[in-house]
């Protein structure tokens, strides 16, 4: 799959949810996602296709997604949706339109056909 640095993540994408230290950690992560969700397809784009800075965006996206519904801990949970420390702590955690729309793989899948649609790397058939 194409690569990311934290250099493209924080000037292109302008992210500002992940630090450089868990960038890594949570770009690999969304691989996978992306890989499955393509048929295999997005592993084999490269610099020179018209579609890689959508396919490095889609990347950031999903590793923010991760990110969001993952704990300090390293628990996975929900997305949070909000977060406050006034007289007491409390997190919401975001509820969606659907049911999957709820789960990390729903937000996931919701974030790459977003990023991908027009780029014809979520089509599984044969051309």
């Amino acid at each position: 799959m194409i690569s990311v640095d934290y250099a493209y993540y924080k000037d292109s994408y302008l992210g500002d949810v992940l630090t450089e230290a868990e960038f890594p950690k949570f770009v690999k992560r969304s691989e996978p996602y992306i890989s499955a969700r393509t048929f295999g397809q997005a592993d084999v784009v490269d610099e020179s296709s018209p579609y890689a800075s959508k396919l490095k965006d889609c990347i950031c996206s999903v590793a923010e997604v991760l990110k969001s519904s993952t704990s300090d801990d390293g628990t996975e949970h929900g997305v949070i949706a909000s977060e406050s420390v006034g007289g007491s702590w409390s997190r919401t955690y975001q509820s969606g339109s659907s049911e999957e729309d709820k789960t990390v793989s729903g937000m996931v899948n919701s974030k790459i056909y977003l990023m991908l649609a027009n780029t014809g790397l979520l089509y599984g058939g044969v051309c």
